[in-house]
């Protein structure tokens, strides 16, 4: 039996052409299934009407700056000029607005040029008050104390103990 070498190939050609067509339908019509159920699952989890997130916090509105003059404070020191400085110091309540006597209830002491804050820990200075609050506090220049009306941008710092080296 003699065949045509050319009538085999273009049948065997076809054959796998066909077997290779049906191999890629299948995994046509498998994306298609897979695109079908992501669109369903997507569309049906996607609602905003179904949003039960709380909506966020409003930001806190911070209360306005308050200023009152507080004038011919009493701040005493002794020594200086070459003696040892020492003397109480002068407690302030700003809940108050007044001078205090109170070991715990005072937020800023003076002495002389001394500044102390109920907050932090002792520095080492002579007669300075225990702190037991805690209270910050933070220096501005360039500026008048008029101008200051947000503490936005500033660093609150509490009293330090010194090292003496």
């Amino acid at each position: 039996m003699t065949f045509n070498a050319l009538n085999l190939k273009p049948h065997l050609n076809k054959q796998v052409i066909n077997f290779n067509t049906l191999k890629i339908m299948k995994t046509v019509s498998t994306l298609k299934k897979l695109v079908l159920i992501a669109l369903v699952i997507g569309f049906s989890s996607c609602s905003s009407d179904d949003d039960n997130s709380a909506a966020p916090a409003p930001a806190p509105t911070p209360n306005p700056v308050q200023s009152e003059l507080v004038e011919n404070f009493p701040a005493p020191q002794t020594g200086g000029q070459g003696q040892p400085i020492g003397g109480p110091f002068t407690k302030f309540d700003f809940e108050t607005g007044l001078e205090t006597s109170s070991d715990t209830e005072w937020d800023i002491a003076f002495r002389g040029t001394t500044i102390a804050i109920n907050g932090g820990t002792a520095t080492g200075t002579t007669d300075e008050p225990n702190r037991n609050g805690d209270v910050g506090a933070a220096i501005v220049s360039g500026t008048t104390f008029a101008n200051v009306t947000s503490a936005d941008g500033l660093t609150f710092v509490q009293d330090l103990s010194l090292i003496h080296i």
